[in-house]
């Protein structure tokens, strides 16, 4: 079974762009997850806002969520709202069943 679109939350990033030029030739769909990218962006075929994906954007079985979002910062509320994020697209990834989640941001790390 193949994957039929990756979700890359952290789109503006240079990782998450990176994977979807790579995605690009294999007839895969990337979907761009940030607050700051454009709604024409050449990296992506499509473009959400967070906000919007965590409310209104359906995944399938189909979807792999590919996390790439997280702070920078080291400033603890900063930190706090990017682990709440992460939950928030983690829980939503396995309550509508999406095919995996790939936490790759190497910030969430630490």
């Amino acid at each position: 079974m193949l994957v039929n679109r990756l979700i890359i939350t952290g789109g503006s990033g240079w990782l998450a762009k990176e994977i979807a030029r790579q995605a690009s030739g294999a007839s895969v769909t990337t979907i761009g997850v940030s607050s700051s990218l454009p709604q024409e962006c050449p990296d992506y075929d499509c473009v959400i806002d967070n906000d919007a994906f965590l409310a209104d954007f359906e995944l399938s079985r189909e979807d792999t969520v590919i996390h790439c979002a997280f702070s920078r910062e080291s400033d603890g509320g900063r930190l706090s709202e990017s682990l709440r994020y992460s939950q928030k697209v983690f829980e939503k990834a396995v309550r509508e069943g999406a095919r995996g989640v790939i936490n790759i941001s190497s910030q969430s790390v630490y």
